[in-house]
């Protein structure tokens, strides 16, 4: 056992899982140093905080020796300068990194993800790369912050790279995504701790499970209905627990409920082969079911019984085959290395099966042996048994799956894993999960549905984007008995947090009167310059509605314009997009080309600086060109984020000073119809938009 003694409640959780790390299986307590502890450790580790720096110390159990402390010796001893104790992210990376140089000197052990020990760690990556951080900031942060390996910060280089080149093109962030939780299995597998009930005992409970569960999908439907579903998750468990009638009663309520319109992927975990048959396969496909996972973890029956999988291997290939017959093509297996008598050789018999069959995902686990699990639970039957794995093994695993065209794409750890490991998911081109991805970096808000199901909001409070999550009980028969409640939980974080209810539906609705503004002007001024061009009343017209419409494509961009300086938004590879999603959207609801093209390149410069194509002169259609003078000039004489608004000369000054990006004749009509016309009659602004209504 292992003390850890604090002189004051600070970081406490932070050093207990850097310990456990080091000293993996065996039993931590943590205390304060006034505490007491009615057992005798092997090692008593204390942290005691000053004003402007933190002692950490060791103390082994010995006897007869000086500086004891309950009967132990003092072995190592240091210290580290803190500065600012409100500076906590600071404060709490100096301790872990004291901590851990001391613990690698005691143990002669290096972790190879050093001091990070959340379960995410491509977060931090991912988020650096998004505010502009050069790839070797971030490889530098890693390594003199965090002490992470060069192996392990190429792979999340690697993987967050691969993560931002998925994300970019979606505008996640005003969107939501859905996990429907089905917490039934055929058996219990002895390492998992997720919220499972064995079918053959809860079969009976099932009707009303889903009748509960349909409340939530119906208050789901309706309080976010203005939003795009980006994805939905039905896991578990095991999904495929369920009958093929029960299965289709569950898929026929998402497709008919939730709007599918927009889905980019729907997944189920099939997961175990014994559950699956090709009615549910059929039932799957018929209801538009994209991805599917089938989980062997191992193809070796051996270690299959052992663990309590109640299938064999002849039962994974049969599923994998109906499934394939059945016209899946995006199809994802999971491995778990470190098993209960798994060597290496079987490690690599199994990748080898897998190869032949040639899933579109494959996810590595690393064994983690969580506190409600059966190999913790019942620990001494499984004492005898071998557990083999290192970082060496999972390099060979990463080393065998690219060579059969895999690539990594998201990566997580768990408390608990074995060596201080991760999981990750590698995928072939083009089929990468992007669930995995928006749940484990918390990009996006994603509805928990379901008994264990844990909701999370992603919204902006205080300035800073923060992840709040809000459960619903894990025991099924509560869950059916308190359904009004697991839906209040949802419905109180969305009435404290948002001020109306058309906030939640829409995280654009605070930005709209702007942005309807904006749009009204430059249509009104665009007809206004298309007339005294001399262009005929129907194009007038036309380019008249590109104006309104021209920047629509914001809609997919507000979540990173909203509240941006000018030098940030600038250097966010986003923002140049919008005239693109602008485009896409109009295509999509049949306006004409003209208007179309005219939106599409209302951001390209005469000289050819502009984008999105860096077209020049004539060749930028000229409606275009005339959407591009009216937006430059509305936006001069508007306030930003970022300074007040030009006077109307000073803009105009300014235009005249950048006119290598303007037509000259555009630019001349301008100004002559800027002179002429009453330009407060053609104009309208926020607060007229919010006091009339936009209905």
């Amino acid at each position: 056992m292992i003390l850890i003694k604090l002189s004051k409640d600070l970081f406490g959780y932070d050093i207990e899982s850097l310990v456990r790390a080091f000293y993996l299986g065996e039993k931590v307590v943590v205390k304060t140093l006034s505490g007491t502890s009615k057992q005798r450790p092997d090692m008593v580790l204390t942290v005691e905080y000053f004003p402007d720096k933190v002692q950490i110390a060791t103390y082994e159990r010995m006897k007869d020796l000086e500086f004891q402390i309950s009967g132990h010796v003092m072995t190592f001893q240091d210290e580290a300068k803190i500065e600012d104790y409100d500076d906590r992210l600071g404060a709490k990376n100096t301790v872990k990194k004291l901590l851990y140089q001391m613990l690698t000197r005691r143990t002669k052990m290096e972790l190879p993800w050093g001091t990070l020990t959340g379960i995410r760690p491509i977060k931090l990556a991912l988020d650096l790369l998004e505010e502009g951080s050069l790839e070797n900031e971030v490889r530098r942060r890693l390594r003199e912050t965090y002490l992470v390996s060069d192996q392990k910060i190429d792979l999340t280089i690697e993987v967050a790279k691969e993560e931002l080149a998925m994300l970019s093109p979606y505008d996640y962030a005003s969107g939501y995504s859905v996990y429907i939780g089905i917490p039934f299995c055929p058996t219990t597998c002895a390492y998992c701790s997720f919220t499972s009930y064995p079918i053959h005992k809860y079969h009976h409970k099932v009707d009303a499970y889903l009748d509960a569960m349909f409340q939530e999908i119906d208050y789901i439907a309706e309080t976010f209905k203005f939003r795009r579903l980006y994805t939905v998750y039905i896991g578990g468990g095991t999904p495929t627990s369920l009958s093929a009638e029960e299965l289709e009663r569950l898929l026929n309520k998402v497709v008919t409920t939730l709007d599918m319109e927009d889905v980019l992927e729907f997944s189920v975990e099939a997961g175990r082969p014994d559950s699956i048959t090709k009615e549910k396969l059929e039932v799957m496909k018929k209801y538009g079911v994209t991805r599917i996972s089938i989980n062997p973890q191992t193809l070796k029956d051996e270690t299959l019984h052992l663990i309590g999988r109640a299938h064999n291997m002849d039962q994974f290939y049969k599923a994998f085959a109906m499934a394939r017959e059945c016209g899946f093509d995006n199809i994802n297996t999971d491995l778990i290395l470190g098993l209960p008598n798994e060597n290496k050789e079987d490690v690599k018999r199994t990748l080898e099966k897998i190869g032949e069959l040639s899933p579109e995902n494959v996810t590595i686990h690393s064994l983690a042996i969580k506190r409600a699990a059966r190999l913790n639970q019942s620990k001494e039957m499984f004492e005898k048994y071998y557990y083999e794995t290192d970082a060496s093994l999972m390099d060979e695993v990463l080393d065998a799956c690219r060579n059969e065209g895999y690539h990594p794409y998201y990566l997580y750890r768990q408390k608990n894993m074995t060596n201080h490991l991760e999981n990750i998911g590698l995928a072939k081109l083009g089929y990468n999960c992007l669930y995995n991805i928006l749940i484990m970096e918390e990009k996006q808000t994603i509805i928990g549905i379901g008994a264990g199901s844990v909701t999370k909001f992603i919204d902006e409070i205080d300035g800073k984007l923060q992840c709040t999550k809000v459960d619903n009980v894990k025991d099924v028969d509560l869950y059916i008995e308190r359904i009004q409640d697991m839906i209040g939980r949802k419905d109180e974080y969305i009435k404290r947090h948002y001020k109306t209810k058309e906030a939640v539906m829409d995280p654009l609705w605070q930005e709209l009167p702007e942005h309807l503004a904006h749009g009204m002007n430059v249509s009104n001024l665009a007809y206004e310059i298309a007339k005294e061009y001399g262009l005929a009343e129907a194009e007038c017209k036309e380019i008249a509605v590109a104006g309104m419409l021209h920047d629509i494509g914001k809609i997919c961009l507000h979540h990173y314009l909203n509240g941006k300086t000018a030098l940030q938004v600038e250097e966010m590879r986003y923002i140049r997009m919008h005239s693109t999603f602008s485009y896409q959207l109009l295509k999509k609801y049949g306006f004409s080309d003209y208007i179309c093209q005219a939106v599409y390149h209302h951001h390209e410069n005469m000289d050819g600086t502009g984008f999105p194509d860096n077209l020049k002169g004539d060749e930028i259609p000229l409606a275009a060109r005339i959407l591009r003078v009216c937006d430059e000039y509305l936006a001069l004489i508007s306030d930003r984020g970022y300074r007040a608004a030009f006077d109307r000369d000073t803009a105009i000054t300014l235009m005249l000073e950048d006119s290598k990006n303007f037509d000259v004749k555009v630019l001349l009509a301008f100004l002559r119809a800027i002179h002429e016309i009453d330009f407060e009659k053609i104009t309208i602004e926020r607060k007229d938009i919010i006091k009339d209504g936009i209905d």
